[in-house]
């Protein structure tokens, strides 16, 4: 019968979606499940009170179409993103680095559990969106 030593559980929490600085906490390369070559990060919100919030885990992935998600990053990260440059980028030098996102949720296979995803990175200057309206909300004009 196998055995192991228990752990303090890992708390799952979520953030309300809006624009928040990330840390990157871990950057490993990778193959994705195509054999292109990427870089698995995983990053850290950092709340507005200075601690840290949850755990989010992105892809960048080196491919003509995806490299508008790189230069984004590498934006957010406060890098110079010139046209036609080619640029090597180390998973290494990438943990320590922080960047501004937008993040968004979705729903998690557990029970409904709420988990956050980076909807696009963003540049420190640039202000979040404001939240998108339902139909029903949209109706009730007070006057």
């Amino acid at each position: 019968m196998p055995t192991y030593t228990q752990t303090e559980p890992k708390p799952v929490y979520f953030v309300e979606p809006g624009k928040y600085k990330l840390e990157v906490v871990s950057a490993v390369e990778k193959l994705s499940q195509a054999g292109n070559q990427m870089i698995k990060l995983i990053c850290k919100v950092i709340l507005p009170n200075g601690d840290k919030g949850p755990e989010i885990h992105e892809h960048l992935t080196f491919t003509p179409k995806a490299a508008w998600k790189i230069d984004q990053f590498r934006a957010a990260c406060g890098q110079a993103v010139v046209p036609g440059e080619e640029v090597t980028i180390e998973a290494e030098d990438l943990v320590g680095v922080s960047a501004w996102a937008l993040l968004g949720e979705e729903e998690g296979t557990d029970n409904g559990h709420r988990f956050n995803k980076i909807e696009r990175w963003m540049l420190p200057t640039e202000s979040a969106p404001k939240p998108k309206t339902s139909p029903a909300e949209a109706d009730e004009i007070p006057f």
